[in-house]
């Protein structure tokens, strides 16, 4: 990924939550946390959820391309995500 590529899709990422990494009430639902997955930390803004995505996806800290194209999952500042319904900007 070039870093010209990773600005436009850093510019463009949105963190959007899922229940099923929540333990607690939030923006992604009711909590439906899976017992096979890490919770996410109740105490850690969506903001500055959305701000760790961005810098890791700039830093080049992804896996791999999928068919599309985009990263499948990125890494930053300890934070893990996995990259769903992505489009090529």
């Amino acid at each position: 990924m070039s870093s010209d590529f990773a600005e436009s899709v850093a510019r463009k990422a949105r963190y959007v939550g899922s229940p099923e990494h929540k333990g607690f009430p939030s923006a992604a639902g009711p909590p439906a946390l899976r017992s096979d997955v890490t919770p996410c930390d109740p105490d850690i803004s969506v903001a500055d959820i959305g701000s760790a995505l961005a810098e890791g996806i700039r830093r080049r800290c992804v896996s791999a391309a999928s068919e599309q194209g985009l990263p499948s999952a990125a890494r930053s500042a300890g934070i893990a995500f996995g990259i769903g319904a992505c489009s090529r900007p």
